[in-house]
């Protein structure tokens, strides 16, 4: 849970002051969760598309029982794009957030929206990644069974390289919306109750799958990661 900001180098030494000022929590429902860490991150010179800044959504969903855990990572992402024609130091064409543009003038998610394929697999080795150096924080923070569904936004510079830039906690995933990001969401949601969840439900089958060195054929998925902690 958090939120961007778009601060100029001459600004830093001010940083001070807003942390001061920040909310030391954020609830949502019942729970109030903690506001204790602020992560500050350059700003590349990224790649373009129309001469406008853009980021990358991509889904990952794990199933997880019995300290085991399959990690599956989502070929099909999409890109969000700024309305306004990039310019380093100008917050609203560095700042992709939809809750951001949206408030623009001229924005429309079927025009500031195209999608995307990881034909690279770049985002599976990212989602690989990400699981297997947090194997034991996700295995010892789980319940009996249960799943996790994760939204990473990334970014890539005017070479191509990719960054991440964060991972959200249960991102919305809205298929009914008809947009690119609801062709996502569907793809996401199709894979988990006909896939996924059946999986999950047999514990014999679930074991199979999260510890024998096997590929399931899933459209547009790739299994990214399998964790067993003894």
């Amino acid at each position: 849970i958090g939120s961007g900001r778009f601060i100029m180098y001459g600004q830093m030494k001010d940083l001070k002051s807003p942390y001061r000022k920040r909310p030391r929590s954020v609830e949502v429902g019942k729970k109030a969760f903690p506001i204790d860490t602020w992560v500050l991150q350059p700003e590349i010179l990224p790649m373009l598309w129309g001469g406008r800044k853009w980021d990358a959504r991509f889904y990952a969903v794990a199933i997880y029982r019995d300290k085991h855990l399959l990690a599956v990572s989502f070929d099909k992402g999409f890109a969000r794009s700024s309305v306004e024609p990039y310019q380093t130091g100008i917050g609203i064409t560095t700042i992709t957030n939809i809750s951001v543009q949206e408030t623009i003038p001229g924005y429309n998610p079927r025009t500031f929206q195209f999608p995307l394929d990881d034909q690279a697999a770049t985002f599976n080795a990212v989602v690989a990644d990400c699981f297997n150096r947090n194997r034991h924080n996700f295995i010892a923070e789980a319940g009996d069974a249960g799943v996790i569904i994760l939204g990473f936004d990334m970014i890539y510079s005017a070479s191509g390289r990719p960054y991440l830039i964060e991972v959200n906690h249960e991102p919305a995933l809205d298929p009914d919306v008809d947009t690119v990001e609801g062709q996502c969401a569907r793809i996401v949601w199709e894979t988990l109750s006909t896939t996924l969840l059946p999986l999950l439900s047999s514990p014999e089958r679930f074991r199979i799958a999260a510890t024998l060195p096997v590929q399931m054929v899933l459209p547009s998925a790739h299994i990214a990661a399998q964790i067993s902690i003894p």
